[in-house]
């Protein structure tokens, strides 16, 4: 009898201590991916139609800036005649500011969990920069 209850003492204490050892790798790794998105935006992030999902801040700026670059401005007139401006032509180009990092700040890292599901568009005011010493007529 003393041999059971032993047993099961033991087979009790092993399963005590499994369990806790599985909560502690569950916890760091919930912590690594925490401090991963702390500089990565969540799955999904979208800014101004640009999208930045599991990018960091310098990436963010890079692709902004390389669709800013690649920039068609489309017009048609009422006559219906149609015309294309491309951004180089006119100067226009992306003006880094701290808009892109503060929105990965006002990400919570450790709601990661949550934050990958679904698509986030967010909108912010693009910091462009547009110089028209090409034009001499609107």
């Amino acid at each position: 009898m003393r041999k059971q209850k032993s047993a099961a003492k033991s087979a009790l204490m092993i399963m005590s201590i499994l369990l806790c050892f599985l909560l502690i790798v569950l916890l760091v790794c919930y912590l690594v991916t925490a401090s991963y998105y702390a500089e990565h935006f969540f799955p999904g992030t979208v800014l101004n139609g640009v999208s930045v999902d599991k990018m960091t801040v310098e990436e963010a700026e890079d692709k902004v800036a390389q669709e800013v670059a690649d920039y068609i401005f489309s017009i048609e007139t009422r006559d219906g005649d149609k015309y294309q401006i491309i951004g180089p032509d006119i100067d226009y180009t992306y003006v880094p500011g701290t808009e892109i990092h503060d929105l990965l700040e006002e990400q919570d890292e450790y709601k990661w969990i949550s934050g990958r599901k679904g698509k986030k568009n967010w909108i912010w005011k693009c910091p462009l920069l547009i110089m028209c010493k090409n034009w001499t007529r609107w």
